[in-house]
């Protein structure tokens, strides 16, 4: 397996798209609101159109400008759509990457095993679960948009390298249980937007999701 170097999983995890008007307001600031408050985000299993409207409908009311300025801004829905799941992500607008945030610290702190998988499904849920809304409408909006969905790729990408930087510091401490490739693959897997969307959708709560990730990551790819 190929570990892509520390410099680039940083740059692949930054927010590479900073916001139009970046201190400047009225959009500094306003698709942070969305992902704190997620104004006109509807919730359940609304048409990808309605979402896509909701989000712009929301950063034109957090920033207090109207729905033609929102697209005039960011030019396309896919813009739009990646400035506020670039917030999301890393959970503010600061061009700090995600590698570098609390809790990937944490997942690197780890002592052994028992503690990486902890923090590796803790780190998995906060960016989940703060990215929720808008993978929803990125998920039913694949295949409809091409710059969406060009995106879309973009973001199995850089999850994808993510994965592969977190395996192979385990891989070098001798926490592995199988062949690093297919850990990497597994992982990978099990940490897509689409699992964690089919474990919202059946009632699991966040707990749920964290206890389940943290026992299949101990069972499946983790040495005891």
């Amino acid at each position: 397996m190929t570990l892509p170097s520390r410099t680039r999983w940083k740059w692949a995890c930054r927010t590479s798209n900073p916001l139009p008007g970046r201190g400047e307001r009225p959009f500094h600031g306003a698709v942070r609101g969305v992902d704190d408050e997620g104004p006109g985000l509807p919730a359940g299993h609304a048409a990808p159109d309605d979402r896509e409207v909701a989000v712009r409908d929301g950063v034109a009311e957090a920033a207090g400008v109207s729905q033609e300025t929102v697209y005039k801004t960011f030019g396309t829905k896919a813009a739009l759509l990646k400035a506020v799941h670039d917030v999301a992500m890393a959970g503010d607008d600061e061009p700090v990457s995600v590698a570098d945030r609390p809790a990937a610290q944490r997942v690197r702190a780890a002592a052994n095993p028992e503690e990486g998988a902890a923090a590796y499904a803790a780190m998995a849920r906060e960016i989940s679960e703060r990215a929720g809304p808008l993978m929803r409408v990125m998920l039913a909006s694949r295949g409809g948009d091409a710059d969406l969905e060009a995106y879309a790729a973009t973001l199995d990408e850089q999850r994808l390298i993510g994965t592969t930087i977190h395996i192979g510091r385990w891989a070098e401490r001798g926490w592995l249980r199988t062949d690093p490739t297919h850990a990497r693959d597994v992982v990978w897997m099990l940490i897509s937007p689409a699992v964690h969307e089919m474990t919202v959708a059946r009632g699991w709560s966040g707990d749920d999701y964290e206890s389940w990730l943290t026992e299949t990551l101990r069972a499946l790819i983790l040495r005891p």
